[in-house]
C-alpha cells in the first residue's frame, strides 16, 4: 500500500483534495506499507475527526474493515503534522493554555504603537522566520504574518513568546479576525494587514461602528484613512473632527462643496487654514460650471490630491474641455460628451481613453436596451470604464433586478428608484437597504413637517 504524507496547511486550504492535486498541492513524499497492514493502524488520531474526513481520497481506500494486501491497489492521502501541531490539536481540541497566552501576545502586542525595526540580532532574525512561518501555516496572509512577527519579536521579551503551538494559536486566531473583517466589513487584504497587527477585529468594527454614529456619509473614508495611521482610533477621532470643523467653517461660503474640499485636506496639519485657501483659489475657476455641481465636485476631488491643488485643477479642467469638444464633433449627445470626459479627464491620456469609453458605452446602451430601457443610459455610464463592459452591464442588471424584487415586497412604489441607486455595488441588497431606509426617513421627515405646517395653520 502507498501511504502519501502531505503538508496539512495545503490540505487546510484545499477542503476535498482530488486525485490530480494529491502530489502537487505542497512537499509530498511517499511510505510503503507492509502487505496486510490494517488501514486504522496507520491514521493519526486526528482523523478521528469529523471535519477532517473529507481528506480522505475515497476512492482510492479500501473499506474500513479491509486490510490492504496489493500495494498496488489503493492508496490513502495523510496529512504531515509536526509535534507542536499534535501537541496543539490533540483530541480534536485547541489546546486551551496556547489559545490563551496567543490572546495575550496579541493584546501586548496591540497595545502600544508599531515599532519600527532597524536591525536586529541574528537569533531575533531566526526566531521572527519561525514565527511568521507558524503563523502562516494556519492561512494567515503571509505579509500580515511577517508584521506580526516583526512586532513581536520588538515588542515582546524572548522567554515569553512561547513555542510553536503558541505561534500556531496566533494564526489561528488571526485566521479568525480575517474571517470576520472581511465578512462584516468587506475590507479587503491590503487593509486587513495593515490593521491587524494594531487593533482587533473587535476593535476595527467598534471604531466602524462610532464613526457611523457620527457621519455615515464619512465613516468609510475616515476609517480607510485611519486604519493606515500608527494609532488609528485617535487618528480617526482627529481626522473626524477636522473634517468636521472644515464643513461648519467653509459651509456658509460654498455649501455644494464644503464637504468634498473638507474630504480632500482633514488630514493637513492646518486643516480649516489650507481648506479656506484651496477654496478661494478654486472658486474663481469653479464659478464656470456652477451649473454643474457633479462635475465641480470631480474637480474639487482630483484636485485636492495633488501638491498643487489649483494648477492641477486647470490641467484638469483643460482636458475635460478638450474631451467635451471632441466627442460632440462626433456626435455624441453634449450630457453623454460630459459625462464621458468627467471619467476620461482623470487618467493619464483623457482622449484615448474618451474614445475607449464612448465605444463600450454606445456597446453597452444598444444591449441594455433589449430588456432594461428604462435604465440602460445609467447602467452603459457605469459600466463602460470597465475592461470587459457587457459583462459588467449583465452583473449591474442582474443587481438592479434582484433589488427590484426585493424592494417590491414592502414598497414596489419607489422599488426602482432604489435600485438605480444600488446596482453599482458589489453588495446591491446591502446597500439598497440603506437606501431604502434613507427615503423611507426622508419621507417621514416631510410628512411630520407638512403636518407641522398644517397644525399650525388651523
Amino acid at each position: 500500500m502507498r501511504i502519501v504524507d502531505v503538508d496539512s496547511a495545503a490540505f487546510r486550504r484545499s477542503p476535498e483534495p482530488r486525485r490530480k492535486q494529491s502530489t502537487a498541492m505542497c512537499r509530498s513524499r511517499e511510505r510503503r506499507l507492509p502487505g496486510n497492514t490494517d488501514i486504522a493502524s496507520v491514521m493519526h488520531p486526528r482523523w478521528s475527526m469529523p471535519h477532517f474526513a473529507p481528506l480522505i481520497d475515497r476512492s482510492r481506500v479500501l473499506p474500513e474493515d479491509s486490510t490492504v494486501s496489493d500495494s498496488s491497489q489503493s492508496e490513502i492521502i495523510l496529512p504531515i503534522f509536526d509535534s507542536a501541531e499534535r501537541r496543539y490539536i490533540r483530541r480534536g481540541e485547541v489546546d486551551v493554555d496556547s489559545a490563551r497566552r496567543a490572546k495575550a501576545l496579541l493584546d501586548e502586542l496591540r497595545r502600544t504603537r508599531m515599532l519600527r525595526g532597524g536591525r536586529i540580532s541574528e537569533h531575533k532574525q531566526t526566531l521572527r522566520s519561525r514565527i511568521s512561518g507558524a503563523i502562516a501555516r494556519r492561512a494567515v496572509l503571509p505579509r500580515l504574518a511577517e508584521r506580526v512577527a516583526f512586532q513581536l519579536v520588538l515588542k515582546v521579551d524572548t522567554d515569553a513568546l512561547g513555542d510553536r503551538a503558541v505561534w500556531l494559536a496566533i494564526g489561528d486566531r488571526l485566521q479568525k479576525e480575517i474571517e470576520s473583517l472581511k465578512s462584516n466589513l468587506a475590507l479587503v487584504d491590503r487593509q486587513i494587514v495593515v490593521a491587524l497587527p494594531k487593533l482587533s477585529a473587535d476593535q476595527v468594527a467598534a471604531l466602524h461602528d462610532e464613526l457611523q454614529a457620527a457621519d455615515p456619509a464619512v465613516a468609510r473614508t475616515i476609517l480607510n484613512v485611519a486604519l493606515d495611521a500608527a494609532e488609528p482610533i485617535p487618528a480617526a477621532r482627529r481626522y473626524l473632527a477636522a473634517f468636521h470643523r472644515i464643513v461648519d467653517d467653509l459651509g456658509p461660503i460654498d455649501p455644494g462643496i464644503a464637504r468634498t474640499v473638507a474630504n480632500a485636506t482633514f488630514m493637513a496639519h492646518a486643516p480649516s487654514r489650507k481648506a479656506m485657501d484651496h477654496l478661494k483659489q478654486f472658486a474663481t475657476l469653479a464659478r464656470k460650471f456652477e451649473d454643474d455641481v457633479e462635475f465641480v465636485r470631480t474637480v474639487a476631488k482630483m484636485a485636492f490630491r495633488a501638491s498643487d491643488p489649483i494648477e492641477a485643477a486647470r490641467g484638469f479642467i483643460a482636458d475635460y474641455e478638450r474631451v467635451v469638444a471632441e466627442l460632440t464633433a462626433t456626435g455624441a449627445e453634449p450630457a453623454i460628451a460630459r459625462s464621458i470626459a468627467s471619467i476620461a479627464s482623470t487618467g493619464a491620456d483623457p482622449m484615448s481613453a474618451a474614445r475607449t469609453l464612448l465605444r463600450h458605452f454606445e456597446d453597452v446602451v444598444a444591449f441594455a436596451k433589449r430588456t432594461h430601457p428604462c435604465v440602460a443610459r445609467s447602467i452603459a455610464l457605469s459600466a463602460c470604464r470597465a475592461t470587459d463592459a457587457l459583462t459588467t452591464a449583465r452583473l449591474y442588471m442582474k443587481n438592479y433586478d434582484a433589488i427590484v424584487r426585493f424592494v417590491c415586497r414592502t414598497d414596489p412604489e419607489i422599488a426602482h428608484a432604489v435600485a438605480a441607486q444600488a446596482f453599482r455595488s458589489d453588495q446591491p441588497l446591502r446597500w439598497a437597504k440603506r437606501y431604502l431606509e434613507q427615503l423611507k426617513e426622508e419621507r417621514r421627515l416631510r410628512r411630520s413637517t407638512r403636518d407641522a405646517r398644517q397644525a399650525a395653520a388651523d
